[in-house]
């Protein structure tokens, strides 16, 4: 995982609610460490995420794909509260979307709470650029530790 001295770190924030007229994921913990979460409008592009995350070597049990329309509520808390999970990675969420104090650049792996972040384009918009891409497998190698 990052090291906090590679990365952005801020230590603040018990929760954060991401769309809220719905309370499909309020209260599940999370019980993978990896999370992937993207809109649901990025459904034809699931093979592509899959993908993606192939490309990682991530074991299948260590992670969890999350589709989320804007009915969802998803409750950040509840990973910051869970020492499994260790990363999130989302597709097509803006700073504002998240919550987040600051506005985190995409594509630059942070850390928050001792949790590692990701935010990236949409899958719809990262599949078809090479730039978008490549940009993707630098954050993921930098995340994962991949060489």
């Amino acid at each position: 995982m990052l090291k906090q001295n590679n990365i952005s770190y801020l230590a603040l924030f018990n929760d954060f609610d991401i769309f809220t007229r719905n309370n499909q994921f309020a209260n599940q913990m999370p019980d993978r460490r990896f999370f992937f979460v993207y809109k649901s409008e990025d459904t034809p592009y699931i093979g592509f995420l899959q993908d993606i995350i192939k490309a990682t070597k991530i074991n299948g049990d260590d992670y969890r794909i999350i589709e989320l329309s804007e009915n969802v509520l998803l409750r950040l808390g509840v990973f910051f509260e869970n020492e499994l999970c260790e990363s999130i990675i989302f597709f097509g969420f803006t700073n504002e979307e998240l919550g987040f104090p600051t506005n985190f650049r995409k594509y630059k792996p942070f850390l928050l709470r001792e949790k590692s972040f990701i935010i990236a384009d949409s899958l719809s918009i990262i599949q078809p650029d090479k730039t978008l891409k490549s940009a993707l497998w630098q954050s993921l190698k930098e995340l994962f530790n991949i060489v």
